[in-house]
């Protein structure tokens, strides 16, 4: 305790050198721990943190890393790349626990840190898949539709999902020549039978809806052909629409 400006330094290059002489994690975890704790307001306080938080995600210790940083007034560029990946993981985390209001505020605060062009999309994408399981269709259709395309191979198949995703919102709001927009561009796409089937019958289900019968039963008899599932409710639906129109039902 002599100087104590030597002995927070010697503390600060012995927490680098456990992070960076990849000791077990748990020892690095405790000595970048014991750091924050004994020299909180030191200059070298956020790089420790930094460090701190990259170790915490090395153990997918995503939570303890997320809050290591989030207290930083002006994150550098580090750590807002490491913000956004921490908060995305978060995101996920919540959605897959049906947890959704609390995954919004996580990937919200992902696309705080807009560096990595994937994350941003997958953190809107979810936003929008959130509103979606919530109820709120309006706010869904307004955050897929602001979407950007992009050929990236890591984000080209939510492309796919996001026609999916946006023939069912319409549909839930009634506005069914949009579903059957979204629905259409989607059956050009599709390759999961089930999916294709439930599909079909929600093109169906639409043209039904605007009183293109014709269309309907053409739809209805798609799926009633995979004689697979829900096919009682489509060969009814199939024999109604071409009543419709008068004709019998081979």
């Amino acid at each position: 305790n002599y100087n104590t400006f030597l002995q927070e330094d010697a503390y600060y290059n012995y927490a680098k050198l456990s992070y960076q002489l990849d000791l077990p994690f748990e020892n690095s975890i405790q000595i970048l721990t014991n750091y924050l704790e004994t020299y909180r307001g030191h200059h070298n306080e956020e790089e420790i943190k930094l460090l701190l938080a990259q170790t915490l995600q090395a153990t997918n210790q995503y939570q303890q890393a997320y809050t290591a940083l989030i207290e930083i007034d002006l994150p550098n560029i580090e750590q807002q790349k490491l913000l956004q990946q921490l908060a995305f993981f978060l995101g996920v985390k919540h959605f897959n626990q049906g947890n959704f209001k609390e995954a919004i505020l996580y990937f919200n605060n992902s696309s705080k840190y807009p560096l990595n062009d994937t994350y941003l999309y997958l953190s809107n994408f979810w936003i929008a898949d959130c509103y979606f399981q919530l109820g709120f269709y309006e706010k869904a259709i307004n955050v897929y539709n602001s979407l950007l395309f992009s050929s990236d191979k890591n984000i080209s198949i939510y492309e796919d999902f996001k026609k999916y995703n946006l023939g069912y919102c319409y549909f839930q709001t009634a506005e069914y020549s949009s579903a059957v927009k979204w629905f259409r561009l989607y059956e050009k796409v599709a390759s999961d039978s089930l999916k294709i089937i439930d599909n079909y019958l929600r093109i169906a289900d639409s043209y039904f809806m605007l009183n293109e019968f014709s269309l309907a039963a053409k739809y209805y008899e798609k799926v009633a052909k995979f004689n697979f599932f829900d096919i009682d409710y489509a060969l009814y639906q199939y024999s109604v629409s071409l009543g419709l129109i008068g004709k019998d039902a081979l």
